[in-house]
């Protein structure tokens, strides 16, 4: 009898212990996924002189080709040429990058960027550059992109658009606000189109005996689906709503660009950028690393970089947690399996 007590205890005992450890193990976890997403929300803004940088670059090269005595006397006039500037109210340029992806996910970010230029720079005086590469996709996505740039226009600045990859559908539409377009002689202009693909599992469903519905309220709240019937009346209606937003899409280059041939340009077809300025989708052929440097003789120029700093791994921030609790054996236990699992 005595036994079988012992061995009742024991075994509540280690039904507590593994209680105690998974509840131990969940508010780890919680406390380490709250702060995983704290993480998600900071930000890191950098600024660059681009002129000043080239300046130490080309003194470090003149170090190994040129005598000492010729280093110290331009290192003592770029001093002087900077005292002079830091007193002058010389004109500024900055250069923001846009990189695009189908869904146009650093738009967050440049929103900010501008936010940030609207509040910083002189409208009557300062140009804002955008370095721009962006294929296309989203529409909703890719327009509020051209909303924000619209911002700077709206307030009065001139804004610049440096394409030397590639301007593309969605891309198009925000590089368009600009006030000067410059891109390459290789870099891809236009795809002025809007394209829709849906592929469709009804027949295939049929054949396994698999019921599909769908209910909605509304006449057309549903086009072409996975795995609806398709139909001449769907398909009618999409092809609707695409001519609709193409529509969209010209009157906005229209908007900005009125010197341009939409019967021409407005066929879903893409230019390299010598044939895009003779159809008037660009300004000027040059890459953006020239136009800049053109501009550093007479202008103060800076690139503006706001980045998402890394996220910490959750399983380094689990193992963190723990190793701020204890050392205890029984928690260096679970920081071991914690790396078995991650």
């Amino acid at each position: 009898m005595i036994e079988f007590f012992f061995e009742i205890g024991l075994f509540a005992s280690k039904v507590f212990i593994l209680v105690a450890l998974l509840g131990g193990l969940a508010a780890l976890f919680g406390s380490a996924l709250s702060e995983h997403k704290k993480w998600k929300k900071k930000k890191k803004l950098e600024v660059e002189d681009i002129g000043e940088n080239l300046q130490s670059y080309r003194l470090k090269i003149q170090s190994f080709t040129h005598c000492p005595k010729t280093i110290k006397k331009q290192i003592k006039s770029l001093k002087k040429k900077k005292q002079k500037e830091s007193s002058d109210d010389k004109a500024r340029v900055y250069i923001l990058d846009f990189k695009g992806d189908m869904e146009a996910s650093q738009v967050h970010l440049l929103r900010e960027e501008i936010s940030i230029l609207l509040k910083t720079a002189d409208p009557k005086k300062d140009e804002i550059i955008v370095k721009l590469n962006n294929r296309g996709g989203v529409v909703h996505n890719h327009g509020l992109g051209a909303s924000q740039l619209q911002r700077l226009r709206d307030h009065g600045f001139h804004l610049t658009v440096c394409v030397d990859e590639v301007a593309g559908s969605g891309g198009y539409l925000m590089a368009c606000v600009a006030n000067k377009i410059l891109a390459a002689p290789f870099a891809v202009i236009g795809s002025i189109g809007v394209l829709a693909q849906v592929p469709n599992f009804y027949r295939f469903l049929q054949k396994q005996n698999v019921d599909y519905e769908e209910h909605s309220a509304g006449e057309h709240k549903r086009t072409l689906t996975l795995f609806g019937k398709t139909t001449d009346e769907k398909r009618e209606k999409l092809k609707e709503q695409l001519e609709e937003i193409h529509t969209h899409f010209k009157n906005y280059i229209t908007k900005y660009r009125p010197q341009v041939d939409l019967s021409k340009i407005a066929t879903g077809e893409h230019w390299l950028g010598i044939r895009a300025k003779e159809l008037g989708l660009i300004d000027d052929i040059i890459v953006s690393d020239d136009y800049i440097l053109s501009l550093l003789d007479n202008k103060k120029v800076y690139q503006v970089n706001l980045k998402e700093e890394e996220l910490k791994g959750l399983h380094k921030l689990l193992s963190k947690k723990i190793e701020q609790i204890s050392t205890s054996g029984l928690l260096m236990l679970i920081k071991k399996y914690l790396k078995k699992i991650f």
